[in-house]
C-alpha cells in the first residue's frame, strides 16, 4: 500500500496512532482527530494530557487563530477547511520550539540539535527588569492542573532577553507549564525532592523596552502550589 511508509512515520513521530488498535485509512477524519495531529505537528506533545484527548490541542489551535471553530469536535473535517488551517499554520516551526528539544537543551543533553545549541547562546542584555505579581483571569484549565498565579515583567531602559529564572518550590509537584497570553512557552519539570526549579527559555524570552509581559504559571498537581 502506497501509504504504508507515511503511516509508519506518522506513528513513529507521535502524530497519530496513539491509543488505537487499527489505523483504518479509509475512515472519515473528525475535526478532533485532524486538530490533534496538526497540533502535534506544530507543538509536539505539550498538549497531549487533555481530557478528552483532543481538548488541549484544539484550544491551542484556536488561540493561534488556526482553528476558529472547536465547538463540534466530532464533525467530519472538510478538505477546504483543512487547506485553510494549513495555510494559517504557516511554515513549519523551528525544531528549537518543540517541547522535546527544549527539554533536551535545558538539561544539556547531547541530543539537543546543534542549531538549538547556538540559539541558546544569546547574550543577555544589560538592563533593569521589574517583576511583580498580578491578578489575571485565565481560560479553561485541564482537570488535572491548577492555575498558580501570574507574574508581570517590565523593563524601562532597554530590551532584555531572559534565558532562565528560578522559582522556590513548595510541595511535591513535578510537572507544569508557563503561558504567555494563553500560549505555552515553557515546561516545568522537576524531581519531587527539588526545592527550586529553574525555567529555561530557548532561544530566549524577549522583553521590549516599555513592554509589560504577563506570564501565567500552571502545575499538574492540584494539591500543591508554587511561589
Amino acid at each position: 500500500m502506497e501509504l504504508q511508509g507515511y503511516i509508519t512515520q506518522a506513528c513513529q513521530m507521535g502524530l497519530m496512532g496513539v491509543g488505537i488498535t487499527a489505523f483504518k485509512p479509509n475512515d472519515i477524519v473528525t475535526r478532533a482527530q485532524f486538530g490533534t495531529v496538526l497540533s502535534r505537528a506544530l507543538y509536539g506533545n505539550i498538549n497531549n494530557d487533555g481530557d478528552p484527548y483532543y481538548i488541549n490541542h484544539l484550544q491551542a489551535l484556536r488561540q493561534e487563530g488556526i482553528m476558529t471553530n472547536i465547538a463540534t469536535p466530532s464533525a467530519p473535517e472538510v478538505r477546504g477547511y483543512v487547506m485553510l488551517m494549513m495555510m494559517r499554520a504557516g511554515t513549519v516551526p523551528s525544531p528549537c520550539d518543540t517541547s522535546e528539544n527544549q527539554l533536551l537543551c535545558m538539561v544539556g543533553s547531547l541530543d539537543c540539535p546543534s542549531e538549538c545549541q547556538s540559539a541558546n547562546e544569546i547574550t543577555t542584555l544589560a538592563g533593569t527588569l521589574q517583576l511583580s505579581a498580578v491578578s489575571r483571569s485565565v481560560g479553561q484549565v485541564p482537570s488535572n492542573a491548577k492555575y498558580v498565579g501570574s507574574l508581570q515583567l517590565t523593563t524601562t531602559n532597554q530590551d532584555i532577553i531572559i534565558k532562565s529564572f528560578a522559582f522556590q518550590k513548595v510541595g511535591t509537584f513535578t510537572k507544569g507549564w508557563i503561558e504567555d497570553d494563553g500560549v505555552k512557552i515553557a515546561l516545568i519539570q522537576s524531581l519531587a525532592s527539588d526545592t527550586t526549579i529553574t525555567i529555561s527559555f530557548t532561544p530566549g524570552l524577549i522583553i521590549k523596552q516599555g513592554e509589560a509581559k504577563t506570564l501565567s504559571i500552571f502545575i499538574e498537581d492540584t494539591s500543591t502550589s508554587e511561589q
